[in-house]
């Protein structure tokens, strides 16, 4: 989460450095595509591993897997359909916020650290 929130707020700022005129070409494009890369960082282990996270604590009915299924794809179609009405790097940083403080509020659910050492997948 905090991978995305770095990549979130560093395309947010470069977007507002831009000039008024014109259109950036050349070294100038690296910087929101490393946003971007880290933003793909932060959110690819969230994608990969919610449902065996969601798993963990206890079986899944057809209903309640139904519900996640639902949620995830009124997710996704919010995803595409907000930055319509907003500035996509506004809404990165929104939703990179909502995400760091989902997962630091339920850090017991999502442990970083064991006894002071990172989490591994059989400590936890």
């Amino acid at each position: 989460a905090l991978c995305m929130l770095i990549g979130a707020v560093s395309l947010q700022s470069w977007a507002y450095s831009l000039p008024s005129v014109g259109a950036p070409e050349g070294p100038s494009m690296l910087a929101p595509l490393v946003s971007v890369a880290l933003i793909g960082i932060g959110t690819c282990p969230q994608f990969a591993m919610m449902l065996a996270a969601i798993r963990q604590h206890g079986q899944l009915t057809g209903a309640q897997f139904g519900w996640y299924r639902a949620s995830s794809n009124l997710g996704n179609t919010m995803g595409m359909w907000l930055p319509g009405l907003l500035s996509l790097p506004k809404a990165e940083v929104a939703w990179a916020l909502a995400g760091f403080c989902i997962l630091r509020a339920f850090s017991r659910e999502f442990p970083l650290r064991v006894k002071g050492q990172f989490a591994h997948s059989n400590d936890v």
